[in-house]
Protein backbone atom coordinates (compact mmCIF):
# COMPACT_ATOMS: atom_id res chain seq x y z
CA UNK A 1 0.00 0.00 0.00
CA UNK A 2 3.20 2.27 0.70
CA UNK A 3 4.32 1.65 -2.85
CA UNK A 4 0.88 2.81 -4.32
CA UNK A 5 0.76 6.26 -2.04
CA UNK A 6 2.83 8.38 -4.43
CA UNK A 7 0.72 6.78 -7.77
CA UNK A 8 -2.64 7.83 -5.81
CA UNK A 9 -1.59 10.99 -4.70
CA UNK A 10 -0.43 11.99 -8.65
CA UNK A 11 -4.29 10.55 -9.42
CA UNK A 12 -6.05 12.64 -6.93
CA UNK A 13 -3.76 15.89 -7.96
CA UNK A 14 -3.98 15.20 -11.95
CA UNK A 15 -7.60 14.34 -12.38
CA UNK A 16 -9.71 14.78 -8.85
CA UNK A 17 -8.56 17.89 -8.41
CA UNK A 18 -8.51 19.64 -11.96
CA UNK A 19 -12.46 19.77 -10.97
CA UNK A 20 -12.48 22.88 -9.12
CA UNK A 21 -12.70 25.89 -10.95
CA UNK A 22 -9.80 28.70 -10.19
CA UNK A 23 -11.51 31.78 -11.49
CA UNK A 24 -14.04 31.39 -9.14
CA UNK A 25 -11.98 30.89 -6.46
CA UNK A 26 -11.84 33.40 -3.49
CA UNK A 27 -8.26 32.53 -3.48
CA UNK A 28 -7.67 32.87 -7.34
CA UNK A 29 -4.96 35.83 -6.69
CA UNK A 30 -3.50 34.38 -3.71
CA UNK A 31 0.51 32.83 -4.13
CA UNK A 32 1.73 30.20 -1.38
CA UNK A 33 5.10 29.46 -0.82
CA UNK A 34 5.10 26.04 0.69
CA UNK A 35 8.52 24.45 2.32
CA UNK A 36 8.18 20.97 2.78
CA UNK A 37 11.23 18.19 2.52
CA UNK A 38 8.24 15.46 2.47
CA UNK A 39 7.18 14.58 -1.11
CA UNK A 40 4.24 13.00 -0.19
CA UNK A 41 2.67 15.68 1.91
CA UNK A 42 4.36 18.06 -0.40
CA UNK A 43 1.88 16.50 -3.07
CA UNK A 44 -0.77 16.57 -0.34
CA UNK A 45 -0.33 20.71 -0.05
CA UNK A 46 -0.18 21.00 -3.84
CA UNK A 47 -3.47 19.33 -4.35
CA UNK A 48 -5.17 21.16 -1.21
CA UNK A 49 -4.20 24.24 -2.99
CA UNK A 50 -5.40 23.12 -6.52
CA UNK A 51 -8.74 21.94 -4.91
CA UNK A 52 -9.53 25.34 -3.16
CA UNK A 53 -8.62 27.46 -5.95
CA UNK A 54 -5.39 28.50 -4.91
CA UNK A 55 -4.29 30.69 -7.68
CA UNK A 56 0.00 30.30 -7.27
CA UNK A 57 1.77 27.65 -5.45
CA UNK A 58 5.46 27.02 -5.30
CA UNK A 59 7.11 24.34 -3.18
CA UNK A 60 10.49 24.41 -1.79
CA UNK A 61 11.98 21.15 -0.53
CA UNK A 62 14.71 22.83 1.97
CA UNK A 63 15.74 26.15 3.51
CA UNK A 64 18.06 27.37 1.36
CA UNK A 65 15.81 26.99 -1.95
CA UNK A 66 13.17 29.03 0.07
CA UNK A 67 15.90 31.38 0.95
CA UNK A 68 16.51 31.64 -2.92
CA UNK A 69 13.36 31.94 -3.76
CA UNK A 70 12.10 34.41 -0.97
CA UNK A 71 15.17 36.70 -1.72
CA UNK A 72 14.55 36.95 -5.39
CA UNK A 73 10.99 37.84 -4.21
CA UNK A 74 11.92 40.14 -2.14
CA UNK A 75 14.50 42.04 -5.27
CA UNK A 76 11.42 42.32 -7.47
CA UNK A 77 8.84 42.81 -4.49
CA UNK A 78 6.30 40.11 -4.99
CA UNK A 79 5.58 38.54 -1.88
CA UNK A 80 3.98 35.34 -1.41
CA UNK A 81 0.30 36.25 0.46
CA UNK A 82 1.43 33.25 2.64
CA UNK A 83 3.91 30.91 4.07
CA UNK A 84 3.72 27.69 5.34
CA UNK A 85 6.38 26.15 6.57
CA UNK A 86 7.45 22.21 7.81
CA UNK A 87 9.16 22.86 10.91
CA UNK A 88 11.21 19.65 11.15
CA UNK A 89 13.29 19.62 7.92
CA UNK A 90 15.98 17.81 6.48
CA UNK A 91 19.22 18.67 8.84
CA UNK A 92 17.82 21.99 9.89
CA UNK A 93 14.40 23.65 11.70
CA UNK A 94 11.93 25.80 9.08
CA UNK A 95 12.07 28.96 12.37
CA UNK A 96 15.47 29.83 10.29
CA UNK A 97 12.72 30.73 7.25
CA UNK A 98 10.67 33.08 9.47
CA UNK A 99 13.82 34.53 11.21
CA UNK A 100 14.47 35.90 7.62
CA UNK A 101 11.03 36.94 6.48
CA UNK A 102 10.54 39.02 9.66
CA UNK A 103 13.93 40.54 9.51
CA UNK A 104 12.32 42.27 6.40
CA UNK A 105 9.86 45.40 7.25
CA UNK A 106 8.25 44.67 3.84
CA UNK A 107 7.38 41.15 5.07
CA UNK A 108 6.46 41.79 8.34
CA UNK A 109 2.06 41.36 7.53
CA UNK A 110 2.95 38.59 5.48
CA UNK A 111 1.41 35.24 7.45
CA UNK A 112 3.65 32.14 8.08
CA UNK A 113 2.23 29.07 9.33
CA UNK A 114 5.03 26.29 10.99
CA UNK A 115 3.68 22.46 10.53
CA UNK A 116 5.19 20.39 11.97
CA UNK A 117 4.27 16.52 12.87
CA UNK A 118 5.33 17.32 16.39
CA UNK A 119 2.80 18.91 19.12
CA UNK A 120 5.94 19.91 21.30
CA UNK A 121 4.16 23.30 23.18
CA UNK A 122 8.16 24.44 23.30
CA UNK A 123 8.60 24.40 19.77
CA UNK A 124 5.84 25.98 19.05
CA UNK A 125 6.24 28.97 21.60
CA UNK A 126 9.45 29.32 19.96
CA UNK A 127 8.23 29.79 16.63
CA UNK A 128 5.89 31.73 17.43
CA UNK A 129 8.07 34.48 19.13
CA UNK A 130 10.17 34.37 16.44
CA UNK A 131 7.27 35.26 14.11
CA UNK A 132 5.03 32.55 12.95
CA UNK A 133 1.60 33.52 13.13
CA UNK A 134 0.24 29.78 13.63
CA UNK A 135 2.20 27.03 14.79
CA UNK A 136 -0.42 23.66 13.99
CA UNK A 137 -0.20 19.98 13.59
CA UNK A 138 -0.51 18.45 10.37
CA UNK A 139 -3.49 16.85 9.76
CA UNK A 140 -3.96 13.15 9.70
CA UNK A 141 -6.57 13.41 6.15
CA UNK A 142 -6.75 15.50 3.30
CA UNK A 143 -9.76 16.50 4.52
CA UNK A 144 -8.55 18.27 7.43
CA UNK A 145 -5.79 19.38 5.38
CA UNK A 146 -8.19 21.65 3.17
CA UNK A 147 -10.29 22.55 5.88
CA UNK A 148 -7.53 23.86 7.32
CA UNK A 149 -5.98 25.82 4.88
CA UNK A 150 -8.85 27.19 3.52
CA UNK A 151 -9.91 28.46 7.38
CA UNK A 152 -6.47 30.03 7.38
CA UNK A 153 -6.40 31.83 4.13
CA UNK A 154 -10.08 33.19 4.71
CA UNK A 155 -9.07 34.82 7.68
CA UNK A 156 -5.47 35.57 6.58
CA UNK A 157 -7.04 36.97 3.22
CA UNK A 158 -10.01 38.59 4.75
CA UNK A 159 -10.09 42.97 4.42
CA UNK A 160 -9.40 43.06 7.67
CA UNK A 161 -5.91 42.22 7.54
CA UNK A 162 -5.02 43.84 3.96
CA UNK A 163 -3.35 46.77 3.75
Amino acid sequence: VASDAPRLVSVLRDELFDLADPEQSPYASVGILSVEDDHLFGDLLDAAFRFIGVGSSTRCNNVEDALTKLQASDTVQTTPSAVLVDYHLLGVTGDRIVSWIRDRPAWQRTPIVMLSGSDDPQIADECLRLGANAFLRKPDTFTELVKIIDNLLSFWMSPAHQI
